[in-house]
């Protein structure tokens, strides 16, 4: 069982349908269902392999609670190595058209890429 995800950045367009390439490395290493999830401390957008997300959850105290909080959605990826953010997420998250995709142990952050400029 793989526990970290290949370091990088990866910047991308989202289409107005809210899809955006998976980094290929990611996709291959990881497989096709995604969990696309709100971090309730800065309301980015946080995706976890199934896998991840599953022992998140098994070792969570409330799992209600974590499935409130986080607003998790199952996604697979489409035929081009997509993943499509839900309009929710969008909202709640502010993504704009260019995000950067961090990847920092095992989980992908997205950022808007003016937010993350800003920081960096």
């Amino acid at each position: 069982m793989k526990t970290a995800l290949i370091e990088g950045q990866w910047m991308y367009r989202v289409d107005e349908r809210g899809r955006f390439p998976l980094p290929p490395k990611i996709r291959s290493e990881f497989g096709k269902k995604w969990i696309l999830a709100l971090d309730p401390a800065d309301y980015t957008i946080t995706i976890f392999s199934l896998e991840t997300w599953q022992k998140m959850v098994s070792e969570a105290d409330d799992r209600v609670q974590l499935r409130m909080d986080w607003c998790p959605f199952e996604n697979d990826i489409d035929a081009q190595g997509r993943l499509t953010i839900p309009r929710r997420l969008r909202d709640l998250s502010q993504i704009s058209q260019t995000i950067i995709i961090v990847s920092v142990g095992d989980r992908l952050i997205l950022k808007n890429v003016q937010s993350y400029a800003r920081r960096n």
